[in-house]
């Protein structure tokens, strides 16, 4: 009997899906519109005379037009953030107006008479279980053109002016729908609950509070105001994503105001729109795999040449464990193998031998490798698929702009020795193949 001993070894291609990002672009105004009041012209005190200027600007980061691809399966459950935008990177106001002449006519002391500044956006909500909210994080969200992506928005309040009394205060800034009643706190944030109609709105307010002196017994006159109010957002799984909603937008279908002040005031200035929100560059890429290793050698140990009588003969199984990491549960990850050797491919779809694991050229007739998945045969013929299954888990990209291949897997499979012919060679021998590892 003779002795044959012999190695496996690999070598990788792999197909992935790669994260795409811009880079986040800085919080900064781009529009702006102005409000001017003017005192009536049968106003006893400063008739026709200007009573407030107000000056709304908006940023213009524009979020969903930023190119940005995430990856999402369905092991992330209900309530899952996908991703969030910070302060400064999904929108921005300001509000300021500068109070000018008294006047007699106190119209405007009311809140509901206000010089106003109204930005809205409105679309369908989303409910929760039970019809409640979703729970983690909290709150109702907007709907997205995805069924199982919602929207949830948060805003901080700043208050950067005094003001003569707390209802004054109170009438300046209204959140629509915030998780909180006015007058808020400055710097601190508050949840939205778009319930209603699926309302999200801020409102500025200035008021003519009523004063009196020595020269006007009674007057009434426009504060300086200075509001502000910055949004943040998190796009969160609510339902469950469908083949079909990977590579498609995630956008909003938002409407919202375009006049900004009310009629009482001459408007000059940029028109607010829904371009905003709008935009299609954050689409849904489906979980990848790649191998953790390029080149994996498994010594298939020793072989005994047995005279060939016409029966094939297999030997031990050798483990051959590929190890995967994968950016989230990735379904249905196919193997394909074929083949490096440059001898005629094996009948059987086998691995064939060599004498030399340098030359790869002085086939050895005869013998054979044979790989096996659960125990069945796999063709290695550089065209058949053998599906292991589901691999990984769902993978937080707590943000990151790049892809986190940090859920481990293996796809185990094994080798063994195949005699199916006489053997008249002694010595080492070498095979290899050539490995792709795909996915759905």
């Amino acid at each position: 009997m003779n002795r044959v001993s012999g190695v496996i070894r690999s070598r990788l291609s792999v197909v992935a899906i790669a994260l795409l990002s811009s880079g986040i672009v800085g919080s900064s105004y781009a529009g702006t519109r102005t409000g001017i009041l003017n005192w009536n012209a049968y106003d006893t005190i400063s008739p026709g005379q200007m009573a407030v200027t107000c000056t709304l600007t908006w940023s213009d980061l524009r979020p969903f037009q930023v190119p940005r691809t995430l990856v999402v399966d369905n092991t992330a459950p209900a309530g899952t953030v996908l991703h969030r935008w910070g302060y400064g990177e999904f929108a921005d106001y300001q509000y300021n107006c500068t109070g000018g002449a008294r006047g007699s006519d106190g119209y405007y002391v009311s809140s509901a008479s206000a010089v106003i500044a109204d930005v809205r956006a409105q679309g369908q909500y989303i409910e929760g279980p039970e019809g409640g909210g979703i729970v983690s994080p909290g709150g109702y969200v907007f709907s997205t053109s995805v069924q199982g992506i919602g929207l949830k928005i948060y805003a901080t309040p700043y208050y950067h002016s005094d003001f003569s009394s707390e209802s004054v205060r109170r009438w300046a800034l209204t959140i629509y729908n915030a998780q909180g009643s006015a007058p808020y706190d400055s710097g601190v944030e508050y949840g939205t609950n778009t319930l209603n109609n699926g309302v999200f709105g801020i409102g500025f307010k200035t008021n003519s509070p009523r004063g009196s002196d020595s020269v006007n017994s009674n007057y009434y006159q426009f504060q300086d105001t200075s509001v502000s109010v910055s949004l943040r957002a998190e796009l969160i799984k609510t339902g469950t994503i469908t083949a079909s909603d990977y590579g498609t937008p995630v956008s909003l279908s938002m409407r919202t105001s375009n006049n900004v002040f009310g009629a009482t005031t001459s408007q000059t200035g940029d028109v607010y729109s829904a371009q905003e929100f709008s935009g299609s560059g954050i689409t849904l890429a489906s979980p990848a795999c790649m191998l953790n290793n390029e080149n994996y050698d498994v010594n298939m140990g020793d072989w005994v040449a047995y005279t060939w009588g016409g029966a094939v003969r297999t030997g031990n199984e050798k483990l051959v464990d590929i190890s995967l990491k994968c950016t989230g549960a990735a379904n249905n990850v196919y193997f394909r193998f074929e083949d490096a050797g440059t001898a005629t491919a094996s009948t059987d779809k086998n691995i064939r031998v060599y004498k030399s694991a340098g030359s790869g050229t002085d086939v050895v007739d005869g013998l054979e490798i044979e790989l096996l998945y659960n125990g069945e045969h796999v063709d290695v013929d550089g065209i058949t698929l053998t599906d292991t299954g589901t691999h990984g888990s769902y993978v937080s990209t707590n943000n990151s702009e790049t892809q986190l291949y940090s859920s481990q897997s293996t796809a185990r499979f094994t080798a063994r020795f195949l005699q199916n012919g006489q053997i008249s060679y002694l010595g080492p021998v070498t095979g290899k193949v050539n490995m792709w590892v795909t996915y759905e």
